[in-house]
């Protein structure tokens, strides 16, 4: 069986890969972005946190901050640039939680964030979009 948090990153992951608009950008398994310029664009699909909560009875909610991290490399349209991914990765990722095979009560974006660093020609942007998943298990399991 496959563990959910490992579904969602697939999942996701394959779904970027596959965009038209991802066309060149590099999907890069979690937490390995390449470290040379070069090799940008390229995103990596991952999973940090996952908060449980008991509900009622037996139930409990498990909540999954799932976040897609793209680098790339540009001049002083990389702002610009960084917002044109980040609609698509949204639009993206929103699909496949949609389309999801089992029930997932609740999910939404929490944070979209950015960050250039660089001089005056070559600058490296960074862009995290946070996803909040929530699922309903019985306690202690994982699924």
């Amino acid at each position: 069986m496959t563990h959910p948090r490992k579904a969602y990153r697939d999942a996701v992951r394959t779904a970027l890969s596959a965009h038209a608009d991802l066309s060149g950008v590099a999907a890069c398994r979690a937490w390995a972005l390449p470290k040379n310029d070069e090799d940008l664009p390229a995103f990596t699909v991952v999973t940090r946190d996952e908060r449980v909560e008991m509900d009622t009875g037996d139930n409990a909610s498990r909540n999954v901050e799932l976040a897609v991290v793209l680098k790339c490399a540009g001049g002083d349209e990389i702002e610009d640039t960084l917002d044109g991914y980040s609609e698509t990765i949204e639009a993206v990722v929103i699909d496949v939680l949609d389309s999801w095979p089992t029930e997932l009560p609740f999910y939404q974006v929490t944070r979209v964030l950015t960050q250039v660093e660089g001089g005056s020609k070559k600058r490296i942007g960074t862009l995290e979009i946070h996803f909040a998943i929530t699922r309903y298990a019985d306690e202690g399991a994982q699924s």
